[in-house]
């Protein structure tokens, strides 16, 4: 396709909605889609999670050995959202647990926290920056893989930590005092995401599964939406799942 094709397939999100927003379903981790992301291959034990044996309930963890950065721990989960049905991938922090959490089982029951670092809070502009824009992308984060609780550091520019705080997700919108609204967000989430169904159901329906829709965002700019038809960059089907897949069209 041709840039002049990929231009006139841009289009721009502008819709109006009155109605009243709604918050989605509460996630739920989807058993037998656990995904373990880390570079090294996985035993494929049916039954078993994957377990990071220095990181044991109610023992000291091994500080000595760097961090890999390479290595995630993601789970996917399954929600409803309107006339959305969703699932997605979400990569976890920490889990809260007195037990070893090594079935999917375990998984489904376990209580995920959220880790965040923050610069330390030493004026009123910091604060406020703070409550408007890093909470609100804390709780939104959080709130899609229902995550209730968390902890976030508060280091200095160096990045040493000395401060701990516990926050609980349901008291954060409290503390932004009107600087923005979880309905809110979650209304733009939803009418994204009906932007995003009716332009695959008018441009995808006769492409290839390497075809994507790429969406831009600039900051005081509308939000556009480009088709690459095609093997590129952004392609992201694994070749194993379009071979094996049906047509949703």
């Amino acid at each position: 396709m041709d840039d002049q094709s990929n231009e006139d397939n841009k289009e721009v999100i502008n819709e109006e909605n009155d109605d009243e927003p709604t918050l989605p379903a509460p996630p739920v981790p989807v058993q037998d889609l656990v995904d373990i992301s880390d570079q090294e291959a996985q035993d494929p034990d049916e039954d078993q999670v994957h377990s990071r044996p220095k990181h044991k309930p109610k023992g000291r963890p091994k500080t000595d050995d760097p961090v890999n950065e390479k290595e995630e721990f993601c789970v996917m989960f399954q929600s409803k959202m309107s006339d959305h049905n969703l699932l997605y991938g979400a990569e976890m922090d920490c889990v809260d647990s007195q037990t070893e959490v090594l079935t999917e089982q375990d998984l489904a029951n376990a209580h995920f926290i959220e880790l965040k670092t923050n610069r330390m809070i030493e004026d009123r502009r910091q604060d406020m920056n703070f409550r408007r824009f890093k909470l609100r992308k804390i709780w939104c984060q959080s709130f899609l893989v229902g995550i209730d609780t968390v902890v976030c550091g508060y280091r200095d520019d160096a990045g040493v930590v000395h401060q701990l705080e516990e926050l609980e997700l349901r008291e954060i919108p409290k503390m932004t005092k009107g600087m923005w609204y979880p309905v809110v967000c979650m209304d733009f989430c939803d009418r994204f995401l009906t932007h995003v169904k009716n332009l695959a159901d008018k441009n995808l329906k006769d492409c290839d599964p390497d075809s994507v829709i790429k969406f831009e965002w600039k900051p005081k700019q509308n939000i556009t939406a480009k088709l690459i038809c095609g093997q590129s960059e952004f392609s992201f089907l694994p070749k194993w799942f379009t071979d094996n897949s049906f047509s949703v069209y």
